[in-house]
Order: structure tokens, then sequence, then C-alpha cells
């Protein structure tokens, strides 16, 4: 059996079965995310939270959060100036907590890790008001990796509506999951690139990350959407997601404006895998290709192409992308532009970027993942 449909003879690579495991006192709660890592060094993200009264927030069905949910999420915070200290592979670091309870882990190995997902231990070390631990995953691509894939979800992969604020409410704290279904396409185009130009026979297991300006709140409906449509087993196991703080309170119930987040998630990531040329993967109806192309132009010889699935269609819109692809061309860099993920995909093969594979994309369960992993 060639092509995609070698993700439907297994069960892909799953980090961890139910929610990941949150030991908390006082109620202190750390929370990991997903993050990537290599033999030069380690990006991960995690939230020390103060959980509201009741415990930490319960995991989400995938028919949607319970009403009361809402209002908890609201209040939830983060321990802003918290100390966690995490463990890998030999080295340790100690990172600081913003405002908002998040922690940025930063460390480079002392020994090459084994490739797939690792284990980062993380515990707090201050303040001393109990012993909250987390376990949180990288994961670490193999030698045989050629490229790295850096992706955009909102109406890239799914349509998410950040652009609109009250929808995004909406979607935050009522959609579920089955509410949300991921552009036709999207599985073989990530399944593609992850495989390389090698297809499946030589997979080159290419890492692909997600970055989003949506809020953390989203990480667990995502992944729900990632693993039904088909996305998760194209890629190889769970998707590595990178969100945002919005900010929210009763106070204040909009998202604070952060218009670099996903340059300094990206770059982050870049200097995990130095080694490694980048394609990056956006729509045009924010500033996706404006963003890839100023890192085109800051890291010489890291792109090797952009790929914009075109959901706006403004003539002047499009008299732009024209204007910068001229300008990429002079760099070197392709930058594709298509309507939809086949169009994409046939492109990026034409390149030499992805697996020419034939057939459809894995078969999608009828009904929710059999396994909810919230992260709170």
């Amino acid at each position: 059996m060639t092509g995609l449909h070698r993700f439907d003879e297994a069960p892909w690579p799953r980090v961890q079965d139910g929610p990941p495991k949150r030991v908390g006192a006082a109620g202190v709660s750390i929370c990991a995310y997903r993050g990537t890592a290599s033999a030069q060094g380690l990006f991960l993200v995690a939230r020390v939270i103060m959980d509201p009264p009741g415990g930490p927030l319960p995991e989400r069905n995938r028919h949607g959060r319970d009403p009361a949910d809402l209002g908890r999420h609201v209040l939830r915070r983060g321990l802003p100036g918290a100390v966690v200290r995490a463990q890998f592979e030999g080295q340790v670091q100690d990172a600081v907590a913003d405002a908002d309870g998040y922690v940025h882990v930063h460390l480079r190995p002392d020994r090459p890790p084994p490739p797939g997902w690792r284990p980062v231990d993380l515990s707090l070390r201050r303040p001393a008001i109990g012993s909250a631990r987390g376990t949180g995953f990288v994961w670490v691509p193999p030698a045989t990796a050629r490229h790295l894939v850096i992706s955009d979800i909102d109406d890239t992969v799914v349509f998410t509506g950040v652009a609109n604020r009250a929808a995004m409410l909406w979607r935050l704290f009522v959609a579920g999951a089955d509410q949300r279904r991921a552009f036709a396409g999207v599985a073989r185009l990530y399944g593609a690139l992850h495989m390389g130009a090698g297809g499946p026979s030589a997979s080159a297991d290419n890492p692909v990350v997600f970055v989003s300006r949506g809020p953390w709140g989203l990480y667990d409906i995502l992944g729900e959407v990632f693993h039904r449509d088909g996305i998760s087993a194209a890629i190889g196991g769970d998707p590595v997601l990178l969100l945002r703080e919005w900010g929210m309170s009763l106070q204040s119930p909009l998202p604070r404006r952060a218009p670099e987040h996903k340059r300094g998630l990206i770059d982050a990531v870049m200097a995990v895998h130095p080694t490694l040329p980048v394609v990056l993967v956006g729509d045009s109806g924010q500033r996706d290709p404006e963003t890839y192309a100023s890192i085109a132009r800051a890291c010489p010889g890291r792109v090797a192409a952009i790929l914009i699935r075109d959901v706006d269609g403004r003539a002047s819109r499009r008299r732009a992308l024209g204007r910068l692809q001229a300008r990429l061309d002079h760099q070197g860099i392709p930058l594709l532009v298509a309507a939809n993920s086949d169009a994409l995909r046939h492109r990026a093969v034409m390149l030499g970027l992805a697996a020419a594979v034939s057939g459809g994309a894995p078969a999608e369960p009828s009904q929710g993942p059999s396994a909810s992993r919230s992260v709170g």
C-alpha cells in the first residue's frame, strides 16, 4: 500500500493516553504544551496556573464545554514570576514565568536526544507553596529529516475566525471540535511535506510545527480536529501547536494585540533546527506572506519555499502578492500561491519538497477522538 493510505494500517504515535498529568498543590498546576527539540536545542512552552475554585478545569467533551467552564476559564490565572525547573537529557534550566504565568524553555541538551517524543520534567521551584510538577513532551526529528515545515493554522489548516473577534469568542467558549473541520486536502498536503520528496518508502519524517494567533484555550479543540480529520496521522503523530495568550478577563473581554507573536515563535523554532531549510505555509488573508518574506530577508539561505493558500480574492491583494513574489524571486525563494491545498501540494512536489503520493487522505473517523488530551 502506498501514499498516505499507509497511515491507515496502524495507529500513529500518541504522546500519551488521556490528559497530561498535572500534579499540583495549593491550587497550583503546571500545564505543558508539546514542543520540539534537536541536538542543537529545545523549545517548550508551559504555564503555571492558579486553579479556579473547584480545582483544575474539566476535560472538554467533543460536543463543547460545560457552560460553567466559561466563567472558570476567564477567572483562571497564571502565576507571574513563578520559577519552573526544566530537566532534559542532562541539562537543567530555571525559567521565570511571564505576567500570564507562561514559561518558555530554551536549552541545549548535553548529548543528541534520540528521535521521537522525549519527556521534559518540570517542577515548581518558587514560590514555595507546594510541589507542583508536570511533564512536557518534545518531538525530536530523525537524521533523515531534510526540511522543517512551519505552518499557520488560522484559515490555512482550519477556519478559526481569528480575524473576527466576535466569532472567535464564540468558537473559543462554545464551539467544540465537531463544529470545526480542516479544509479539503490539508492532510494530503502536510503528509506529503512530512514525507519529503522520497515518498513513503523513504520518508524524511520532516518535523511539522503549527503556529497561530489563536488562544491557548483552543489547544485541545485543535488537537481533536487534527486527529479526526487525518492531519495527525499524515504527519506521523500528535501535532506541535504553538498558540498565544489573549490576556482576556471580565474587565478586559477582548484579546490584547500581539503583532510580533507569530514571528517570535517561528524564530524560536528555527533556532532549534538551525541546519534544516524551512518551508513556510500560510494564507493570504492576513500578513503571512509579508511575515515570511521578512524572515527570508533576515535569515539568508534558510527559507526553501513559501506556500500561500489564497483566501483573499481582492485584486489589490493579488497585485501585492505579485510584487512580493517578484522580490523573492531575486532571492531565489519560490513563493507559491494557490487556491487550495491540493494545488499547493502539486507545486511543492514540482519543487522537490513533497512526496508525489497517490490516493486520498487517511480515513476520517465519524466520531471524535478516542482519547481527549486536555492541557487546561
